[in-house]
């Protein structure tokens, strides 16, 4: 394990990997001009030697570990960046060309904050990226303070960090896991099966099983809007009000466990930018209940993040992700706005707030 100096200025990129291909050293050498270190943990095997040897291409620390079949960044490897801040980034990912102009350093001067949240896009071999939840805006912890942060103990868990967080508004993460063969993605889903049960994220990693449009990159976003987070406080019930949903038709059949998206209209007629920004996130969920019956069968459904912020006084199309219940029935479907940790948005104005139909699953 390597010993780090200790040094409380400056940013160091993490990255734990067991194969570094051209393309992805190119890409960290390009990371590398942008932070002040860069630790590299190799994986023990699958041929490490020639590994770490890419890796001090552009690595300021270089050092082997066994994963033992978890391959998580772990507690020492946090404590063996010489940073007080850490730029976490996995080998099949890049960042967005806004961390080239280097506004976003002035967040780290925010003094309450301890963590950072950035959007990750899933990149396509022929362009584009899925602009679609789950797949956007994926959010992720990756800007942290060291002395902070707690590791997972159990595959893709997210990193724990204590303090206020906040969301940023361009910067993004680039993961190219899509590059990536059928075969490999499904023996990644199996392996995922493995450790977590059934929640194999097999959705994420198959995205070719859906229909899905693919969206352009969008240029990058170097503006004085980059050093300001996007920020959500507690919005007051006149404001809920002033908020509406609004879908032109919901699925009138779905089958069980069955991912689909309907596409809605979010209304902003306060005055206030609403968004998935913290400390309050609004966010589009669902509810399902027995159409006979009422009674709840799934009340908490995934969400879909409101992001970018929606102005006030206009309105956006979004895309709402529905998972239909586990069970073939005749149901009753209920589409939602929720700020996190506050309220429903149909605990103030049902008629506004929430837009329902009869679904049968089969």
């Amino acid at each position: 394990m390597i010993q780090s100096r200790r040094r409380k200025d400056g940013v160091t990129a993490l990255l734990l990997t067991h194969d570094l291909p051209d393309e992805a050293v190119q890409r960290f050498i390009r990371i590398r001009r942008l932070v002040d270190e860069f630790v590299v943990f190799v994986d023990a095997g699958n041929d490490a030697e020639a590994t770490a040897k890419r890796a001090r291409l552009f690595a300021t620390q270089v050092s082997e570990v066994s994963t033992n079949g978890i391959p998580e960044i772990r507690q020492e490897m946090i404590s063996a960046c010489p940073t007080d801040w850490i730029l976490k980034i996995d080998s099949d990912e890049d960042v967005s060309r806004e961390w080239e102009c280097g506004a976003w350093r002035d967040l780290l001067d925010i003094p309450e904050m301890t963590h950072f949240i950035v959007a990750r896009r899933w990149l396509l071999p022929q362009g584009g990226f899925l602009a679609q939840p789950p797949w956007w805006p994926d959010p992720q912890i990756r800007l942290f303070k060291r002395d902070e942060a707690h590791c997972p103990v159990a595959l893709h868990q997210p990193l724990a960090v204590r303090g206020p967080a906040a969301f940023c508004r361009n910067l993004a993460i680039h993961h190219y896991a899509l590059f990536q063969s059928r075969a490999e993605r499904e023996a990644k889903v199996r392996r995922y099966q493995r450790h977590r049960g059934t929640d194999a994220l097999a959705y994420f990693y198959l995205a070719e099983d859906y229909n899905l449009s693919p969206r352009r990159v969008p240029p990058a976003m170097c503006s004085a809007s980059s050093k300001v987070p996007l920020e959500m406080n507690v919005l007051e019930p006149s404001e809920c009000r002033s908020i509406s949903i609004i879908a032109e038709s919901l699925p009138p059949t779905m089958q069980r466990d069955q991912l689909q998206w309907v596409e809605v209209t979010i209304r902003n007629n306060s005055h206030r930018e609403i968004s998935c920004g913290l400390p309050f996130p609004i966010n589009i969920a669902y509810h399902w209940f027995e159409a006979r019956s009422g009674k709840v069968v799934i009340f908490d459904g995934m969400r879909s993040h409101l992001f970018p912020a929606i102005a006030p006084n206009s309105s956006r199309a979004c895309k709402a992700m529905i998972f239909a219940p586990p069970t073939p029935g005749i149901y009753r479907l209920q589409i939602d706005l929720v700020q996190e940790r506050v309220r429903w948005f149909h605990e103030i104005e049902p008629r506004l707030s929430v837009v329902e139909a009869e679904v049968e699953v089969s």
